[in-house]
């Protein structure tokens, strides 16, 4: 199938229009239907610029005049480069008929371009070096400064290049990490480290964080498929490219040149250079003009008529409302809860109960009914509870549980779809999994030499970590057929010096991170078990114990922890650099993140919202009891808090901001 039917059978397009995927998510996808890849620096993928305003002390996403034009190319921002490159095309004439009339001779997208904005992470350094014939490129001409660069394209009528997608996610591609010598500027006699950043952000983190929100923001979402008419649309080619000034040189376009009809071995192998260097216009996916998408104002009242698509809540904390629901006793606790996020769906589809697994200290395994909506009743959510849970036809945990431990969650995962649970805890040392379906041990492997701690499981499912008082960590694979479920050993990783005391990996990221009463956080990779790093705060006492742990989609690394004295929070990124740290009054006892948000349950019984990258706290719910765990349901549609009472607290949203 050609790109553009890939592109129509998606059905992206529509889930863009109606903000199903954020702007990044669809530029993404449309760059890989394109045929571009970050395996070919001359065809990356393609970001646009987004922002116009790179001097003021704060951005102001609520102003035109902060975006760049987006109906318009790069080289055309500037209204005086109008006027001439319209001449220059006009002008044009190549007497032997070969080359077509263009518009500009250089390209928005080609390798030089991404080795320009890379060169301070390898493998970019090495490729840039090769390029400018064993060393770097003069410091004037080097990436050093976001100001200086959007005032080159303004200035400068042959530059026009766009950006790549490291700029909405990748922070440290600023940072001269690696401490090359990249020269001094002429007139100032600077060295050129760091890449200078707009007066706006504090920090790298800062930028990348305001930048994606400007590529989120309502006016780009306005006025983005322009932009998309231009690089992958019907502005690309023939009389609409002429009238937009978005014509290139004949070398960049898809199947311009023969080359199999070229017999000279040397012109071919010119114009392959040619078309390698100079950059290539991705495939064209659409033929008409592309749809707009609808404004956050008609999505919030769609949301709000819609009965099965609930909003992500930690966007909206000012519209929190906690209801609650009696899930267990005092005696008997839920000390875990968890909503699969991966169960399969019957053939209803729509309106059909998913799974909550819950367990209380007692050992008892709960299989509640769970609903993110409910038409009938106000509370936006339907929960029925397991009734088999105190009679004899429950399903109980097979212990017994080692004695020197307290039940707690860290113990326990659930694979995403529902069937299995794997915990640890037991006195013989092993690691067991449960089946939920059929309530009974569906298999179970001995490869610590002393009790397991601390089960994680990978979002796929298919791996999952354990750590233990005798200083390891295992990577396990689960093989898990229709009524057993054996786990097998892949890694064991080593490096702590006391028990481990909280784990999480994710094969994505291929990353395995363990925390342990020896105060450190180890990094390790997946699939060979190698080690990277350790991550140790810098003012933290001996004494220190990490709490809970978790690996946030995005990469960032957060723990809790305490001394005698006192409990503190610490974020660091999955390259091991530090973002920021706070001390808390309580111990935290739930430990969730998505997005650009922390949510924490502590002791003290208060539910706090905080900003990932500043910890600043952004809503605080108190809750009267001690929070016993924390679990965000699918979507982040609800926050399930169980407390020491036996109660549930359910929060959900009343309503939408305006």
């Amino acid at each position: 199938r050609s790109p553009k039917d890939l592109l129509k059978a998606s059905g992206l397009t529509q889930k863009w229009v109606n903000r199903e995927i954020s702007n990044f998510e669809y530029l993404m996808q449309l760059n890989t239907i394109a045929g571009r890849t970050y395996n070919d620096l001359s065809q990356y993928p393609v970001f646009p610029w987004v922002l116009a305003d790179y001097t003021s002390t704060s951005l102001d996403l609520g102003s035109t005049a902060t975006f760049r034009d987006l109906s318009r190319p790069m080289g055309v921002q500037n209204e005086t480069h109008a006027k001439e490159i319209r001449q220059k095309y006009e002008n044009f004439e190549d007497p032997s008929g070969t080359i077509a009339k263009f518009h500009y001779g250089t390209h928005y997208s080609n390798s030089a371009m991404v080795l320009h904005y890379m060169v301070r992470m390898e493998p970019f350094t090495t490729l840039h070096i090769n390029l400018q014939s064993g060393r770097f490129d003069v410091a004037d001409r080097q990436f050093h400064s976001l100001p200086q660069t959007w005032r080159s394209l303004m200035n400068n009528i042959n530059d026009v290049k766009e950006l790549i997608p490291e700029f909405f996610y990748f922070p440290d591609f600023l940072l001269n990490s690696n401490f090359f010598d990249l020269g001094k500027l002429q007139g100032k006699k600077q060295a050129v480290s760091d890449v200078i950043l707009p007066a706006w952000a504090a920090n790298v983190d800062d930028f990348v964080r305001q930048h994606r929100n400007a590529l989120e923001s309502e006016y780009v979402s306005a006025h983005l498929h322009e932009w998309i008419d231009l690089i992958f649309g019907y502005k690309q080619k023939g009389k609409e490219a002429v009238d937009a000034m978005n014509v290139f040189y004949y070398c960049c376009y898809e199947g311009a040149v023969n080359l199999d009809a070229i017999t000279d071995p040397a012109e071919r192998e010119a114009l392959e250079g040619m078309i390698q260097n100079f950059g290539q216009v991705p495939c064209q996916l659409l033929r008409e003009p592309h749809p707009t998408r609808i404004s956050y104002s008609e999505h919030r009242n769609r949301l709000l008529k819609s009965d099965h698509r609930r909003p992500d809540l930690l966007k909206y904390p000012a519209n929190w409302r906690p209801y609650h629901v009696q899930l267990a006793d005092d005696r008997n606790p839920v000390v875990f809860i968890h909503h699969p996020n991966r169960q399969s769906r019957s053939y209803m589809g729509y309106g059909t109960m998913e799974s909550l697994v819950s367990i209380s200290t007692d050992c008892a395994v709960g299989l509640h009914s769970w609903m993110p909506y409910d038409k009938s009743l106000p509370n936006y959510y339907y929960l029925e509870k397991d009734t088999t849970i105190n009679n004899k036809l429950g399903r109980k945990l097979p212990g017994p549980f080692s004695r020197s431990l307290k039940l707690k969650p860290q113990l326990f995962s659930v694979t995403p779809d529902a069937r299995f649970m794997v915990y640890g805890g037991s006195w013989d040392c092993s690691i067991k999994v449960f089946s939920l379906s059929r309530g009974k041990e569906a298999g179970s492997s001995i490869r610590h030499t002393e009790v397991v701690t601390c089960v994680g499981m990978d979002e796929g499912g298919m791996f999952f970590i354990t750590g233990s008082e005798d200083m390891t960590a295992i990577v396990w694979e689960l093989h898990a057929n229709q009524d057993s479920c054996s786990p097998r050993s892949v890694q064991v990783l080593h490096g702590h010096d006391a028990a481990v005391s909280a784990v999480t990996l994710s094969t994505c990221l291929d990353l395995a991170v363990t925390g342990s009463k020896d105060g450190t956080v180890n990094v390790h990779s997946v699939k060979d078990g190698q080690y990277m790093r350790t991550l140790k705060p810098p003012s933290v006492d001996v004494n220190y114990t990490i709490d809970l742990l978790y690996l946030s989609y995005q990469g960032h690394i957060i723990y809790t922890g305490h001394t005698s004295e006192t409990h503190s929070m610490h974020v660091y990124t999955l390259n091991g650099r530090f973002l920021s740290s706070s001390n808390i009054s309580h111990r935290v006892t739930g430990l969730v993140s998505s997005g650009d948000h922390i949510l924490i349950g502590d002791e003290n019984g208060d539910l706090i919202l905080l900003d990932l990258f500043t910890l600043q706290v952004l809503k605080n719910l108190h809750l009267q009891l001690p929070v016993q765990t924390l679990a965000l349901t699918r979507g982040n549609t609800h926050i399930l808090a169980p407390l020491r009472d036996g109660k549930l607290i359910v929060v959900g949203l009343s309503g939408l901001p305006e």
